[in-house]
């Protein structure tokens, strides 16, 4: 084992793949910073790491917890092994940053169809003023926790999807105006 230079990219969540002898070889050979060719761009972060790759697979790498060095949770597997957690990890981040995204869709059309309810309020309070009662803003209030109700329903579903193609298909709207 040797210690080596890894660069690993905080933008992406990974190593880059080669190790280097030098801090100035990293920053050579990583895409330019601000600061010209002997710099990397700022996502980038490079580590000593204690590298053996005969029994580490490089992409095995990621950030302690402090953000402070590099670190292999899949030490002691197989390079095989740690290969197979590597492309489970990579396929795990892939489907929850999409699922994110439609989460982030769902409460945007369940907040846009809430604010399409504001005029249908004010005309239920004139109709309760009239009446005498409070029927038709609790009629439109049911309206809007109806669309809560589903928008939660449709984030649920979302979260308990497993494959990346299911959750990329996913069309909230045809769903939350259902």
């Amino acid at each position: 084992m040797a210690i080596k230079k890894i660069a690993y990219d905080t933008k992406h969540l990974a190593v880059c793949g080669v190790t280097f002898d030098s801090e100035a070889a990293a920053l050579k050979h990583l895409p330019d910073g601000d600061g010209g060719p002997e710099t990397a761009a700022s996502h980038y972060k490079v580590f000593d790491v204690d590298y053996d790759p005969s029994t580490d697979y490089i992409s095995s790498y990621e950030l302690n917890a402090e953000g402070t060095a590099l670190v292999n949770p899949f030490a002691g597997k197989t390079i095989e092994e740690q290969t197979t957690l590597v492309e489970q990890r990579y396929e795990s981040r892939k489907i929850n940053r999409q699922k994110g995204i439609k989460k982030h869709q769902i409460k945007i059309i369940a907040k846009d169809a809430i604010q399409a309810l504001e005029w249908k309020i004010n005309r239920a309070k004139d109709e309760d003023a009239i009446n005498g009662n409070t029927n038709a803003l609790r009629a439109v209030y049911q309206e809007r926790e109806d669309i809560r109700v589903k928008s939660n329903a449709a984030e649920a579903e979302v979260a308990a999807m497993t494959s990346y193609n299911d959750v990329c298909n996913y069309d909230p709207k045809a769903y939350l105006s259902a």
